[in-house]
């Protein structure tokens, strides 16, 4: 998995192996619904939400 947000965006891009490395857009309240949230048509594991929210928390100060 690959997690990239720029600068001042609401969202990051989520490239993941499950989706043949296809971006998908991704926002932190999406990963708060569920222990195991939907994105899109994928459903992440608990460790790669776990991971995914660690990126959002370590690049908060940058939004």
């Amino acid at each position: 998995m690959v997690s990239s947000q720029k600068c001042g965006e609401p969202f990051a891009v989520l490239l993941h192996h499950d989706l043949d490395w296809e971006p998908v857009r991704v926002q932190e309240q999406m990963l708060r619904r569920d222990l195991i949230p939907p994105i899109g048509d994928i459903v992440l594991d608990g460790t790669e939400a776990h991971w995914l929210m660690g990126c959002f928390k370590s690049t908060e100060w940058r939004r």
